[in-house]
């Protein structure tokens, strides 16, 4: 989530849903409009509330895993 970054944007491509906040940072959960959910963590300054429209930037190459899901097996 470190690499993942997001831009208040009326027109972005993603909603925010979730702000979480840890005082020296912040984790922000958005879904795009295709349904998928991304988080990113991110310094304290930016500031997002639930429901603003955001843009959805990668600053570095990543890896992204698939959500658990609570029928998925656990090894």
């Amino acid at each position: 989530p470190e690499h993942v970054r997001f831009r208040l944007d009326g027109s972005g491509l993603a909603t925010v849903v979730r702000v979480v906040f840890f005082g020296h940072d912040q984790v922000v959960e958005v879904r795009l409009d295709s349904g998928e959910r991304v988080r990113a963590r991110l310094r304290p300054e930016a500031e997002f509330h639930a429901g603003e429209r955001v843009a959805v930037n990668v600053n570095s190459p990543l890896v992204a895993f698939a959500a658990l899901s609570a029928a998925s097996p656990v090894m």
